[in-house]
């Protein structure tokens, strides 16, 4: 009697999530299992992938798109501020909706800035390249404009009032000015405060009378080179380097000083590429324990120029450490700290200056954004003349943000898991710059600036993941599979949308299907009523099995997440298939 044919068992199979994070670089058929095609949304932890957290608004009201974040470092009192494209700096210290403008008429909201503590207070100085210097002094803001003597148009007193006329005078409520020359004595004052009346007109206490002729003013707060020319500050062992629009001579100004004489530092016969200076940054690459701190320098082309040393106008104390040429620099933010190191946006990707700068070009391992070079290489190619490139060190949660501006309103980041260096990226976030304030990551929107890392949902709305692993033979390259199902194992509080689907031998068919999810809300404690509210608790695990449909050699497990407000890991995937012939 003729046996029947016996049906192919089926065989399960699992695999860890991918907690290796996304790769864009090795061959399809050459992955690692625990790595990933794609993870959007999905950030590669420790031990599990997680569903990303989602943000809040923070700070509402401010019109026009926020293209800079500054925060003020001042001991007891820390405040964030930020500036819009249409010229405004608003106090969003607080949070909700913003009241008026604490500057306006700027001509763009682009600024660099740091930090300084002096024996006169703690200073936040900032520079756009188009307006005078800002600087905040824990209490009010004031201009920093040219030191040199401007000419008075006219003026008027009241013995106790004095108004000086001077069009475009670029002042604000605060600063300091010491007026000489003038035909009227009373009108001659030192180191007085001024009110600002309009763009044109300002007063101060003097006891000038009736109408003025011939003087000068000299505002304190002043440099003394044209701060409308200067595009960025940093830094460095108690003094401030400058660095203009386009121009590869800097400036310094003297030890813990925040006004005055600023000094060239031509490095035109060192940087041999030309362009001009991108960024200027700290470095101690070992993390302040040993080497001491050096002074970053990088052109738009590319140039590193490391400094080391105390005083540049003393060739004894002063030296340069040496000279790299790496890919061209991308924005003015190219330069971020990452700990004792710095981190650098260029058209190699992403690297630290500890590693790129004892390697090579030729050399991509150094980078650290390796793994997503090919990526990482396109987005820069692609939006590399964009505003927004930046990155950003937020160690609350061990992140290293790179925020990749697409086009305004539609910006991704890429994601940096800084203990393991494994990456994914974010999408729904519409950030057009970043900063770190009391610990919590906040980014610039349109006429937001929102919390990140905040919450289990954008602002209240779903946030969309998907994942695509590895392509895996499941050690049977040659054999025929027929994959039937597969279940996502997930740690989660709630019940959020899943769907499971394969790719087939290397196909990257996008999953089309819906993914349905319809939030619950928990009772609040005094509120909901017992017995019939709803009401939250710890994760659990969910494992259901969905079914799937595919037959080939290899498989790549896909999984697609919709959740808002739910806590969501994805732990490991199970398949189910049947094995068949060679052919």
């Amino acid at each position: 009697m003729r046996s029947r044919p016996q049906r192919p068992a089926a065989v399960p199979a699992s695999l860890p999530a991918p907690v290796g994070g996304w790769n864009a670089r090795d061959a399809l058929g050459e992955m690692a299992p625990n790595d990933a095609v794609y993870l959007t949304n999905l950030w590669p932890a420790t031990t599990d992938v997680v569903l990303r957290s989602g943000y809040s608004q923070w700070a509402t009201g401010l019109g026009a798109q926020v293209e800079t974040l500054m925060a003020y470092s001042g001991g007891a009192t820390d405040k964030l501020f930020a500036v819009t494209a249409g010229g405004n700096l608003y106090d969003v210290t607080a949070g909700g909706a913003v009241g008026a403008a604490a500057v306006s008429g700027l001509s763009n909201g682009r600024w660099q800035y740091t930090n300084m503590a002096t024996a006169g207070g703690n200073f936040l100085i900032a520079f756009n390249g188009a307006d005078n210097g800002l600087r905040f002094d824990g209490t009010k803001w004031v201009t920093v404009p040219i030191s040199t003597g401007k000419t008075i148009t006219s003026g008027s007193g009241t013995g106790a009032v004095c108004t000086l006329n001077v069009t475009g005078h670029g002042l604000l409520t605060g600063n300091t000015i010491t007026v000489a020359g003038c035909s009227d004595t009373g009108y001659n004052q030192t180191a007085v405060s001024i009110t600002r009346v309009n763009a044109n007109s300002f007063t101060y206490a003097g006891t000038g009378t009736g109408s003025t002729t011939g003087g000068t003013y000299t505002v304190i707060e002043g440099i003394s080179i044209d701060p409308t020319n200067v595009v960025g500050v940093a830094l460095f062992k108690n003094r401030l380097w400058l660095w203009q629009v386009a121009s590869l001579t800097p400036y310094y100004m003297g030890t813990n000083a925040v006004a005055g004489t600023a000094n060239q530092f031509p490095i035109q016969s060192i940087a041999k590429c030309g362009g001009y200076i991108q960024q200027i940054h700290t470095w101690t690459g070992d993390g302040g324990y040993g080497m001491d701190d050096m002074l970053v320098m990088a052109t738009n082309k590319g140039e590193v120029i490391v400094y080391n040393g105390l005083d540049p106008a003393i060739a004894s104390t002063w030296q340069l450490t040496g000279v790299w040429l790496l890919g061209g620099t991308i924005g003015r933010r190219c330069m971020s700290k990452l700990g004792g190191d710095v981190i650098l946006i260029s058209q190699d990707g992403v690297s630290a200056l500890s590693s790129a700068l004892k390697s090579d070009r030729v050399s991509p391992q150094s980078a650290l954004s390796n793994k997503i070079q090919f990526a990482a290489s396109q987005a820069i190619s692609s939006y590399g003349a964009n505003f927004g490139w930046q990155c950003l060190y937020y160690p609350k949660s061990n992140m290293l943000f790179v925020n990749v501006p697409v086009s305004v309103g539609a910006q991704q980041q890429y994601v940096m898991n800084t203990i393991t260096q494994a990456w994914c990226n974010f999408t729904g976030w519409a950030a057009n710059c970043w900063e770190i304030y009391k610990d919590d990551a906040y980014f610039g929107g349109n006429g937001v600036v929102c919390k990140a890392w905040d919450t289990n949902a954008d602002n209240g709305a779903n946030i969309t993941a998907d994942g695509k692993q590895a392509f895996n033979y499941f050690g049977s390259p040659g054999v025929l599979k027929r994959f039937t199902m597969m279940r996502p194992v997930l740690s989660t509080n709630g019940s959020p949308g899943t769907l499971a689907a394969i790719n087939i031998d290397f196909d990257d068919s996008a999953i089309t299907s819906t993914v349905s999810f319809s939030p619950s809300t928990s009772g609040a404690w005094d509120t909901g009523l017992w017995d019939t509210a709803l009401w939250g608790g710890g994760n659990s695990i969910q494992k259901q099995w969905q079914g799937v449909a595919g037959v080939g050699y290899c498989a790549a497990p896909r999984l697609k997440l919709v959740s808002a407000g739910y806590d969501v890991h994805w732990i490991s995937t199970d398949l189910v298939m049947e094995r068949g012939a060679i052919l």
